[in-house]
């Protein structure tokens, strides 16, 4: 689920950026992707989260997932001043950048995880 929603959020960018190309209807679909994507990250990291700590501890690792979400009330105005400075195409960029960079992050837990498993 986690590895499903991160993949859609590393092509949403990479989407909107298709925008100039094929015109501003396929922004229905971007927000739409950006949607679910942000549902099922809620769901699915909080249970990822909930999975990996140990139950004394688990209250602590909440906690702090809580603190280390928090930046993202300031990612839009980071956005806004970097679409402001450069443009937004500059922006998806550096988004799906960091995003397919996830991907591979959480690829490499969910082999780790199997490993471990079996």
């Amino acid at each position: 689920m986690i590895l499903i929603c991160v993949l859609v959020s590393a092509l949403t960018p990479v989407i909107a950026l298709l925008a100039w190309v094929v015109g501003w209807p396929i922004l229905i679909l971007v927000i739409g992707l950006a949607g679910a994507t942000i549902a099922g990250r809620s769901v699915g990291f909080s249970s990822a989260l909930l999975e990996l700590a140990p139950a004394q501890r688990r209250s602590t690792y909440a906690a702090t997932y809580s603190l280390i979400s928090l930046p993202i009330a300031v990612m839009p105005l980071l956005g806004g001043a970097i679409i402001e400075l450069f443009s937004y195409k500059i922006l998806f960029s550096l988004t799906a950048m960091l995003m397919f960079g996830a991907v591979g992050a959480v690829w490499r837990w969910n082999i780790i995880e199997k490993v471990r498993v079996v």
